[in-house]
């Protein structure tokens, strides 16, 4: 995988602190120097779609409304137990202490309702002054957040954000049983690869050199103080999260250990392209992917 990153410092820091032989051959993640602007979705698609297969391009906007997808409002927290469960099955006990779950539970339909009319009637009148703020308040707050505040979400908090925009627009069915897996997965894979692609980024500028090993270790074994208490996914931005994709796609999900919850590789592949997309449209990474030919 080849990669390049813009210069600007810190960018990447939160509080300071095999190839698939027929759609891929490989995943690249190139940072574009114009970070922060609002750019045209990449023009490399799938070759799959090239193939005439009818599958979307995961850039596109009408990849979510394809007639296995579409459908919602889906409770964000529709499945979560489950899908946790099946993901880390005995590693976690109580799926209620996975790090998600209580981001996740602040925009359960529970504490900000769809706003879907019939849901308020139903809800009566009173309660509904009652409630805390509808969906599309929230979505409006988020829409708003300035760039030093994305700055500081945490890759949680990120993978949160995906997963409450688009599970209002697809059935609870690929929701759960698609794009919800893949957000679980993903996040334990960058909790895998995360520090060693931070490591590689701080110290590119030794790359060739007799003592880029060396640097490289000691970054290492300063990160591993961070990862003794928490994950790389809870300290971290969505910075390197394209960096994975290779890793992802290639190495994590042909794992069984791994993939015990059966993610489809088509399925790893287009929603990984369609994630890190999501995270350079709303400058959330500074890094944009791309399908090498």
């Amino acid at each position: 995988m080849k990669v390049k990153h813009i210069t600007e410092e810190n960018k990447h820091l939160i509080n300071s602190q095999t190839d698939t032989k027929e759609t891929i051959a490989a995943i690249t993640a190139n940072a574009s120097n114009t970070c922060g602007l609002t750019t045209p979705q990449t023009s490399v698609q799938s070759s799959a779609d090239k193939k005439g297969r009818g599958r979307p391009d995961p850039n596109s906007n009408l990849f979510m409304y394809t007639p296995e997808k579409a459908g919602g409002p889906t409770d964000i927290m529709t499945g979560f137990h489950e899908m946790a469960k099946l993901i880390l099955g005995e590693r976690l006990s109580d799926t209620s202490l996975h790090p998600m779950h209580s981001i996740m539970s602040l925009f359960s339909f529970t504490v900000t309702p769809s706003g879907l009319d019939n849901e308020v009637a139903e809800q009566g009148a009173q309660k509904a002054k009652q409630l805390r703020k509808t969906f599309h308040d929230v979505t409006k707050d988020i829409r708003i957040y300035p760039e030093g505040k994305k700055n500081m979400l945490n890759c949680e908090q990120i993978f949160t954000l995906y997963l409450r925009e688009f599970s209002f627009i697809t059935n609870p069915s690929y929701y759960t049983n698609t794009l919800l897996k893949f957000i679980l997965m993903f996040r334990q894979c960058l909790n895998i690869y995360g520090w060693q692609k931070r490591a590689e980024y701080e110290i590119k500028q030794h790359y060739g050199t007799p003592e880029y090993h060396q640097k490289y270790q000691l970054k290492m074994q300063n990160f591993q103080q961070f990862g003794i208490h928490s994950d790389f996914t809870a300290i971290n931005n969505c910075e390197f999260a394209p960096e994975i994709a290779n890793e992802f796609v290639t190495v994590f999900l042909d794992d069984p250990g791994n993939n015990m919850a059966r993610l489809e590789r088509a399925d790893g592949i287009d929603l990984t392209q369609h994630f890190c997309n999501w995270l350079f449209i709303n400058k959330l990474t500074c890094s944009k992917l791309s399908m090498a030919q």
